[in-house]
């Protein structure tokens, strides 16, 4: 039996992912695993946004992470929004299977 620790990233207290977490809990409990689920939102704001690692909940958020022999990220993907990195590094609007040029090298990359 495996400790799998499923932590939901929704700002939302209802959403997709929400569900998806859900649905994945229960069919891991089904195949006799151990599952504790983190929910992001429900964490205290207040000491995430000022580091404040000794907090019993952030502690204890911790402690499930270090505990878990897996984990399982569960996070909603919003449209027209783009991760900083693809941002900066003039990829914008790239699609999965299409190619794009570089601005700084003005070489045409495959992407996978």
């Amino acid at each position: 039996m495996s400790k799998i620790l499923i932590i939901s990233g929704s700002p939302s207290s209802v959403s997709r992912s929400g569900a998806i977490s859900t649905y994945i809990r229960n069919i891991l409990k089904e195949g006799g695993n151990q599952v504790e689920k983190l929910v992001l939102r429900e964490l205290p704001a207040e000491a995430m946004v000022h580091a404040q690692f000794n907090h019993p909940e952030i502690k204890k958020a911790k402690k499930l992470v270090e505990e878990s022999d897996a984990l399982v990220v569960v996070s909603p993907i919003y449209k027209a929004s783009y991760p900083l990195g693809r941002r900066r590094s003039g990829a914008r609007g790239c699609r999965y299977g299409s190619s794009w040029r570089s601005r700084n090298r003005g070489k045409t990359n495959e992407r996978i």
